[in-house]
């Protein structure tokens, strides 16, 4: 199922309160943006089918879903509390888990770590400032020979 792009940045902060239990969040907007970037790339690969129908686009500081920017951009430090309260209910049993897997593996590094990881892609570095980065590139990047060792470390199962 493609899912609507709040419930899936409510069920973003739901995990990082459970993974930061009482420490502070570091779910700021570029690191949402960031986990949005590789939650979809991982989604197109393995299920040949978005997580979100959002479009993802090459901005200078990354790749950047430009609805939640904008929704968001006024916001100093974490987001949770602004996006927790966003229904999630909608996504399955299944693909929690695998998003589960995902935010698991991306959520351990800090969001300028992110942002390079996101950088240094070929999707990335393939599109020029403010164009789409189109999910069949996504797709591609993601299920690579080579990226299917780490694509499998990330969730636990091969894609493409």
């Amino acid at each position: 199922m493609i899912y609507n792009i709040n419930a899936i940045i409510g069920y973003i902060a739901i995990h990082d309160q459970r993974i930061n239990n009482l420490m502070e969040s570091d779910l700021t907007l570029p690191k949402l943006q960031k986990l949005l970037f590789f939650l979809q790339g991982h989604f197109l690969a393995t299920h040949n089918k978005p997580l979100f129908e959002n479009e993802i686009e090459h901005w200078m500081h990354g790749a950047v879903v430009v609805d939640i920017f904008y929704k968001l951009k006024d916001i100093k430090g974490s987001v949770v509390e602004e996006i927790i309260k966003n229904d999630y209910s909608v996504i399955s049993e299944e693909d929690i888990k695998e998003i589960d897997k995902i935010l698991d593996y991306y959520c351990q590094f800090s969001p300028s770590k992110l942002f390079k990881m996101c950088i240094e892609t070929d999707v990335w570095k393939d599109t020029k400032n403010n164009e789409i980065i189109k999910q069949e590139d996504l797709k591609s990047f993601f299920s690579m020979p080579f990226r299917r060792h780490y694509h499998t470390k990330v969730i636990g199962r091969r894609c493409g």
